[in-house]
């Protein structure tokens, strides 16, 4: 890729990933491409009716949205840190063995091996 790109094209396209923390190689390439290809502007689009040509829409931002995603992640995150296990009994399953996949009785029979 370097003797392809050259060391400008390489080092822009890292200073470029490492802003967006994506350190994978396919994202580098694609950074690397992209700055080889650059695309051209676009004219705007012109419609047959002139009064639709005239229309306009509002600067839309997307923060409101970026506030609301983060405030369900922040929640989320501190609804995990106040969960705590209870101690199970020998035969009631943990959130582990759920995830796993552990069968319910397992943890008794395991203890009973010494394997747990």
């Amino acid at each position: 890729m370097f003797r392809a790109y050259g060391p400008e094209q390489i080092t822009a396209a890292l200073e470029k990933a490492l802003a967006a923390r994506a350190f994978g190689a396919d994202y580098v390439a694609n950074l690397v491409h992209q700055i080889a290809t650059p695309r051209e502007p676009q004219p705007p689009l012109q419609l047959r009716d002139p009064k639709l040509n005239q229309l306009t829409t509002d600067p839309l931002s997307l923060l409101g949205y970026d506030a609301f995603i983060l405030k369900d992640r922040k929640e989320s995150t501190d609804d995990l840190g106040r969960e705590t296990d209870s101690t199970p009994s020998d035969d009631t399953p943990t959130r582990e063995d759920r995830f796993y996949g552990v069968p319910s009785g397992a943890r008794s029979v395991a203890r009973s091996r010494g394997l747990r």
